[in-house]
């Protein structure tokens, strides 16, 4: 009888592993996870929750072979100085928007749907920044972004 209870017992616990893990997947591919501890930024009016590339290691990366970006996604590069840091599309699966962002926070340079057919042209912005925030393509169009627009980091 106890054997019984003790076998019950794993195949109870499986089962709820399996569903909690389950259902976890499933949340996170519908966007349905809280998201409310994932680093965000806001502009336009718009929450976009970014990852954060702050390292040389991460810098270099960037968005390279990533999935493409949901419409609230992005990554903010974030610099130890300001700098005319340029960009390119190596091994990128997907268009986005490139918006330089001073240390006052606000844009100072975007270039809009920059391709991965671009590449090795690299993007550079035309002043000094400290952040770069990579989006969908035609976010700023969408969204109406203009170089002078505050970003709330």
């Amino acid at each position: 009888m106890r054997k019984n209870f003790l076998i019950a017992g794993v195949i109870f616990s499986l089962c709820a592993v399996g569903l909690g893990i389950y259902w976890y997947s499933t949340a996170r591919s519908s966007g349905n996870v809280l998201r409310e501890t994932e680093p965000s930024v806001t502009i336009a009016g718009k929450i976009i929750h970014v990852s954060i590339a702050d390292t040389p290691a991460l810098r270099e990366k960037g968005l390279s072979d990533h999935e493409p970006l949901a419409a609230d996604e992005g990554m903010l590069f974030i610099f130890p100085t300001e700098g005319t840091y340029s960009f390119w599309m190596k091994d990128m699966r997907f268009p986005i928007d490139v918006l330089w962002i001073s240390r006052e926070k606000k844009v100072v340079d975007m270039w809009q749907n920059a391709t991965p057919e671009s590449f090795p042209l690299a993007f550079t912005p035309k002043t000094v920044a400290m952040y770069v925030l990579e989006l969908p393509a035609d976010f700023a169009t969408h969204n109406n972004v203009r170089i002078g627009d505050m970003v709330s980091l």
